[in-house]
């Protein structure tokens, strides 16, 4: 997120909510790519962009700032994922 600092405090407690719920987190991915995988990939495309979207909108229903802030730190998100080895392209 451009600009903004977090405290390492904020940082942990982000840490120790995801690692808790990782498994969960994984089980729904998973079941949510098997379902993206029978679609074809322009429509697995538009899938993606629509559940964002939706995601995004009903985060923040009347705040078209930081909804705009919200799909920019996703997309950084999602590149950071993809820099990993877990992400598939290292």
């Amino acid at each position: 997120m451009s600009g903004d600092t977090i405290s390492n405090a904020e940082i942990d407690a982000i840490y120790a909510e995801l690692d808790a719920e990782m498994p969960e987190i994984r089980r729904t991915v998973n079941r949510m790519v098997n379902r993206l995988y029978k679609l074809g990939p322009l429509s697995q495309k538009q899938a993606l962009c629509m559940l964002t979207a939706g995601w995004i909108r009903g985060t923040y229903p009347d705040d078209d700032k930081a909804a705009f802030a919200l799909s920019e730190a996703v997309r950084e998100q999602v590149n950071l994922y993809l820099a990993t080895k877990e992400g598939g392209i290292n």
